[in-house]
């Protein structure tokens, strides 16, 4: 939704999944118009967040040249 912010882009993702994760909702995949009757998959899209319970989010990032990570954001739970 926000173009390529080259570098900045996992920061931007980490923000946005942190702010999922905690607000309980997932944000919306834009300029999906019609889906493959054939893919049986929940896809949240529109423009309106979908309220979804989560632990755990995973965030990929996938960079120039190959450099690739993963991270797992974890709701934090008081023992």
């Amino acid at each position: 939704m926000l173009g390529h912010t080259c570098w900045a882009a996992p920061t931007v993702e980490t923000v946005a999944a942190v702010l999922q994760l905690r607000a309980q909702q997932l944000h919306p995949s834009i300029n999906i118009d019609e889906l493959d009757p054939e893919v049986d998959l929940d896809v949240c899209r529109g423009t309106s967040p979908i309220a979804h319970p989560m632990r755990i989010v995973m965030k990929n990032s996938f960079g120039f040249g190959g450099i690739n990570c993963v991270s797992l954001l974890a709701h934090y739970e008081d023992a």
